[in-house]
């Protein structure tokens, strides 16, 4: 069996923040999973939202907090 991946290495390189806004860009998809990278300008933030699957956060830079996470 072989086993393919994909390899970032550098997932602050690929979510330069915007000066305003957010930039969000998928690095990755295939028919298991969707890989989107977010880079927010200062002050902005994620919206309250619904996805189809399962979601996780990961900060490259800095720190971030979660009001409420839903199953």
């Amino acid at each position: 069996m072989t086993t393919t991946y994909t390899h970032i290495s550098d997932r602050a390189k690929e979510a330069q923040p915007p000066e305003k806004g957010i930039l969000s860009r998928t690095i990755f998809n295939d028919e298991k999973v969707k890989a989107v990278i977010f880079g927010f300008a200062q002050g902005e933030e994620l919206s309250e939202h619904t996805a189809s699957m399962p979601a996780i956060l990961n900060s490259v830079r800095h720190s971030f907090c979660c009001s409420e996470l839903r199953r």
